[in-house]
């Protein structure tokens, strides 16, 4: 004779679930044992727990060997080492009679709780930053930074976050570092201001020559702080960009834009932004490209700047070059596009003043 049981439990956070297939289908006849106590879910660091039985078992096993199992008369000692893994785990423990009828009881261990919120990032301008965040763990933890300007402190469950105003006039990024239990997080601290990155630099790319060809081109670019979110772009000191600038990471700049107009006859000829892809070739010169998408120059988390996707436009390419292209109307359309004025592919920056 053998029997399975499935036997509910309440109040006791317990889930008593069928066993596997090779086990025999349960019978309507009753149940082999009554459960006095059970305490089947267990905390994340080692230790164990009782099962009482109202009699003592013939057999007692666990389905997974990170649940030890000791027997002494009615009772049921679980073991269980620390669970070093984010997620909970889930056994069964089956307790047979003489006549090997059966019951089995689900026992869950809880995962590890651990982890730095990361819409907390502290990401802008300059100013000092005092915060105050909420952590939460079931293991230790402790908290550092990667950086001396950054200081850190603990309090129950709250971490506290100070950097004093970014005084260096580059752009600097830290981070708040998590360990424990075998894992490691962490939150950026980034303070950069449009004035940190404001100034001239060399911009090095690839343009197409008259022949069609993909060249070097070193040309200039400077960088105008108009306000602490908007700022001018000018290339070369011919065509002047609107930017707008989010504080801590980038400049977006709009494409469709007109950066300069020209009159040598009768009617103006306009100067245009476009994006552009970093594989560019001769044979795109004849299209227009995006004027929609704006193009980015990202401050990176070693206060450089790079030319940068704002959206992922296609799988197999990076759009993260511009151009200027001339047309006969302020609205670029495929009706007014005169063709190629300048284009600069895989543009990137260093600093000069």
């Amino acid at each position: 004779m053998n029997k399975t049981r499935l036997i509910p439990f309440l109040g006791l956070a317990a889930l008593l679930a069928a066993c596997k297939s090779d086990e025999p289908a349960p019978s309507t006849t009753e149940a082999p044992f009554s459960i006095l106590e059970a305490k089947t879910y267990l905390p994340v660091e080692a230790g164990s727990s009782t099962v009482r039985l109202d009699q003592a078992p013939a057999t007692v096993y666990s389905r997974d060997s990170w649940l030890k199992v000791a027997v002494q008369g009615s009772t049921i000692t679980l073991s269980t080492t620390s669970n070093n893994q984010l997620e909970s785990r889930n056994t069964q423990l089956v307790v047979k009679d003489s006549k090997g009828d059966s019951i089995a009881l689900n026992i869950m261990q809880e995962g590890i709780i651990f982890g730095l919120p990361k819409e907390q990032a502290m990401v802008g301008g300059d100013e000092a930053i005092d915060k105050t965040i909420k952590v939460a763990s079931n293991v230790q933890v402790t908290y550092t930074a990667s950086a001396d300007w950054i200081k850190v402190s603990t309090s129950g469950k709250q971490l506290h976050i100070e950097a004093a105003a970014n005084t260096t006039k580059t752009p600097r990024t830290g981070w708040i570092i998590a360990k424990g239990a075998g894992h490691i997080d962490s939150l950026e601290v980034t303070q950069a201001s449009l004035a940190d990155i404001a100034g001239t630099y060399t911009q090095r790319a690839l343009t197409l020559n008259e022949a069609g060809a993909m060249v070097p081109f070193t040309s200039t670019l400077v960088i105008k702080e108009v306000t602490k979110t908007q700022a001018s772009v000018i290339v070369d000191g011919t065509y002047t960009w609107e930017a707008s600038f989010t504080p801590g990471r980038a400049l977006e700049l709009l494409n469709g834009k007109v950066v300069k107009t020209v009159t040598t006859g009768a009617k103006p000829v306009y100067i245009v932004t476009v994006l552009a892809a970093d594989d560019f070739t001769n044979e795109h010169k004849n299209m227009i490209l995006g004027t929609r998408e704006p193009v980015l120059i990202s401050i990176t988390r070693e206060g450089k700047l790079v030319f940068a996707e704002k959206f992922k436009i296609a799988s197999e390419q990076t759009w993260a070059s511009y151009g200027f292209v001339r047309s006969s109307s302020n609205r670029l359309t495929q009706g007014t596009y005169l063709g190629i004025e300048q284009m600069y592919i895989q543009p990137k920056l260093s600093k000069k003043s």
